[in-house]
């Protein structure tokens, strides 16, 4: 069964899973899902989330479960939803010394992530299911132009 948002793969090229995981018990999850099925695979996420969710515990977990395999975090806002502030995200992910972009506007975002992303990495959107359900139309009609048929996450 596929739940759109949720463990959403996308084989590509490139690698891309959407994961609405929007708080501590969905990051924990999440990361360590892919820890397990992803064991050997570099992550940059695409990340939002939202002001009432505790931002700082997130980038914690984040970093102390994907460890040296967590390349970069795109820090964007969640569109038409009550969102953390980027630079919040961005500063705390900073203080863990992973290597962050602050990029306000999630096109914007995925954007960049997807001219960055190297061919050993896979690019993870997540934080919050607003943020997934805006990206997610953009990232089909992208594998559409540029394979010339539509993929589907599985």
């Amino acid at each position: 069964m596929v739940w759109p948002g949720r463990m959403e793969y996308f084989s590509g090229p490139p690698s891309i899973l959407l994961d609405g995981a929007h708080n501590p018990d969905g990051v924990i999850a999440l990361a360590h899902g892919l820890s397990q099925l992803f064991s050997k695979q570099k992550f940059r996420v695409i990340l939002g989330i939202l002001d009432n969710r505790p931002v700082e515990m997130m980038a914690t977990l984040f970093t102390s479960i994907l460890g040296g395999s967590l390349q970069r975090v795109y820090a964007t806002t969640v569109p038409e939803a009550k969102a953390a502030s980027c630079t919040r995200i961005a500063h705390s992910f900073h203080e863990l010394e992973v290597d962050v972009v602050l990029a306000p506007d999630p096109s914007q975002a995925l954007s960049t992530a997807l001219a960055e992303l190297a061919s050993d990495e896979m690019l993870m959107v997540t934080g919050s299911l607003y943020l997934v359900g805006y990206l997610r139309p953009l990232i089909l009609d992208y594998f559409q132009k540029n394979s010339g048929r539509k993929q589907s996450g599985s």
